[in-house]
């Protein structure tokens, strides 16, 4: 399995562009998901072409929370793929938006229970925050545990919890202060991403278990 990350307000490989948002292809021998689609779809679709990812390859489209920087890609996306999709949204999502994606394809609502929807692939359910934004999170369970987070607005180590303990832990931490927890809950790898206001005290404190994150950032599991 390979986790691409196509969209971030920051880069590590050259010729990608940087933006606010987030965006991730997961592929594994028998399907790929996009997880998000960042603010921009020309800026997410040039950078997938720049690294060589097919979006048309996508089966599902899984999408953390209804914010633009999360969404805002993906009729560009979907003018790509060509073809229906299975989308896992929260249930929170408005239902003109719900209405509009299926014309695209499947619509399967994640409601606050984790519940698989492909072999080893998880939603953690609707998470609701303390600033009222209901998320969900992905999580991937095989050679590795991981877990994708848009924003983390209901706790990343909350929602680590929810289904324990992971290898790998990549994306949005927003304002999580107590880093410190991180250490007992990822196993190997902590990729800080997009909105985490910590991001460089994360990185100082997990020197060897931690890596900088960006449009470009390629995980072989």
């Amino acid at each position: 399995m390979r986790i691409t990350v196509l969209y971030d307000n920051n880069v590590v490989r050259e010729k990608l562009h940087p933006a606010h948002g987030f965006s991730v292809l997961v592929e594994n021998k028998k399907f790929s998901l996009l997880f998000d689609t960042g603010w921009s779809g020309p800026i997410l679709l040039e950078n997938a072409r720049t690294l060589g990812k097919d979006l048309k390859q996508v089966r599902f489209i899984f999408l953390s929370h209804q914010h633009w920087d999360h969404i805002g890609g993906l009729p560009d996306v979907l003018k790509e793929i060509q073809r229906e999709v299975i989308f896992i949204v929260p249930r929170s999502f408005t239902k003109g938006f719900k209405r509009e994606l299926s014309h695209y394809g499947e619509v399967m609502e994640a409601d606050s229970s984790v519940f698989e929807f492909a072999p080893g692939f998880f939603s953690t359910g609707e998470m609701d925050s303390d600033i009222g934004i209901k998320e969900q999170a992905l999580f991937i369970k095989g050679k590795k545990d991981v877990l994708i987070v848009g924003c983390s607005h209901p706790d990343v180590y909350r929602m680590i919890n929810l289904v324990g303990k992971v290898d790998i832990l990549m994306g949005g931490f927003h304002g999580f202060e107590r880093i410190e927890l991180l250490g007992d809950v990822v196993g190997e790898r902590i990729f800080p991403c997009h909105c985490t206001v910590k991001k460089d005290e994360i990185l100082d404190m997990y020197t060897e278990k931690s890596q900088k994150c960006g449009a470009g950032l390629e995980v072989e599991i």
